[in-house]
């Protein structure tokens, strides 16, 4: 392909992305959407949430996995440690926690009273002299891989997973020491679910070329300015399957009155920091101007991170042209009133976003779905969609 003669960013990706459009196929096609249900979300880390969703002792959560059917309990036992078993009774396959979230000794099967303790024991079997061949000590819950990462709650699907946590976190494992994420609590959160692809959802938060269209009123000029009008990324960062990237803060940002306002008490997720080195775990790309940290974890996991904030994306496959987009925005327990309404504000302008978002990935896919197109066309400001794509497809090729 012929480049024109300029001064490119991001091209030491070049070797290994390519410079080709990007196939629409992935995106449309049933075949390509099962292969990715089988050979990504069965046998990689999933993020399914943060410790701190483990309030305590014998406390649980449930997550649901829609697009291979799968139904997962993470707990914290009576000595501490999180565990993740498959939500399923081992007598006749009953659903067997049904509640998303709480605090239990025991999970009682709704069914024939089978009980477990939070350690996956099964500990009762209603009239269990009438089983001839039972034995408790091998039927507990099947237990799913589970580790944490600066909190984060992974699970793995298969019975072997090819890599550890650390292992398949590459660099990005260290990287972001320092944070203080066990400190932080939940401020706000959103579920939708969208008709659009998942890997569509995801690639609108992985590039700035939008920013100045799709939320010219909500966000008209606290990350693109005159110096960088289509919102360039400084740098992009690739550790195996993820990557990683920063958005520039506008030093000549004009604040509504409403932000103006809680901007006197506390900075709010539009203010990032000038000071390159501070504070830990942020600014990884030292930018000048910084406003905030991307990173995109294989395969759906989206961490955006600011000073003492930083705001979760997930984006759950249902279908080919459906997904479950969650979003939550945590940070540090506000001290002051001030705080909280700067916290308040940070929490609806997320919202509003994430709203335009929503919009404009269906409306993608809407086109895409027609057929007029077999492949799109990325600049080197998309670098990291097209790592994203690079790296499923490599996944999906792989028996």
């Amino acid at each position: 392909m012929n480049v024109q003669a300029r001064k490119r960013q991001h091209s030491e990706h070049d070797q290994l992305l390519g410079l080709e459009p990007v196939a629409v196929e992935p995106c449309i096609s049933r075949d390509y959407f099962e292969l990715e249900c089988e050979r990504i979300f069965r046998r990689v880390w999933l993020n399914v949430g943060h410790a701190t969703q483990l309030t305590g002792e014998n406390s649980y959560f449930v997550h649901e996995i829609p697009n291979i059917g799968a139904s997962v309990i993470v707990t914290r036992d009576s000595h501490g440690e999180i565990r993740a078993f498959h939500n399923v009774c081992v007598h006749r396959g009953n659903r067997l926690v049904r509640t998303q979230r709480g605090r239990r000794l025991r999970f009682v099967c709704g069914y024939h009273g089978w009980t477990y303790d939070q350690a996956g024991r099964l500990l009762k079997v209603p009239d269990e002299d009438q089983f001839p061949c039972l034995n408790k000590a091998e039927l507990g819950l099947k237990p799913v891989a589970v580790d944490c990462w600066n909190g984060f709650v992974f699970i793995n699907l298969h019975p072997e997973p090819a890599q550890t946590l650390p292992e398949s976190l590459d660099g990005l494992y260290n990287a972001l020491d320092g944070f203080p994420f066990e400190h932080s609590q939940l401020a706000s959160r959103s579920v939708a679910r969208v008709k659009a692809n998942w890997k569509v959802c995801m690639d609108i938060g992985s590039e700035g070329y939008h920013v100045a269209y799709v939320h010219r009123s909500s966000a008209p000029d606290s990350h693109i300015s005159k110096d960088n009008p289509q919102g360039h990324l400084p740098s992009v960062r690739l550790f195996g399957a993820h990557r990683s990237t920063a958005f520039r803060a506008n030093p000549t940002h004009n604040p509504t009155p409403a932000e103006g306002f809680v901007m006197r008490h506390a900075a709010t997720v539009l203010q990032g920091t000038e000071e390159p080195e501070t504070p830990a775990g942020l600014n990884l790309h030292k930018t000048e101007n910084w406003g905030f940290d991307t990173h995109i974890l294989f395969p759906n996991f989206g961490l955006l991170m600011g000073p003492g904030w930083f705001v979760t994306h997930r984006y759950w496959p249902v279908a080919v042209d459906e997904t479950i987009w969650e979003t939550s925005l945590h940070s540090l327990p506000p001290r002051t009133i001030g705080e909280r309404l700067s916290l308040e504000f940070s929490a609806v302008f997320t919202r509003d976003l994430i709203r335009e978002d929503w919009a404009q990935v269906q409306n993608v896919q809407k086109g895409l779905a027609t057929g007029a197109l077999t492949h799109t066309q990325l600049s080197d400001q998309e670098v990291m969609v097209r790592h994203a794509y690079k790296v499923i497809d490599d996944h999906v090729r792989t028996p």
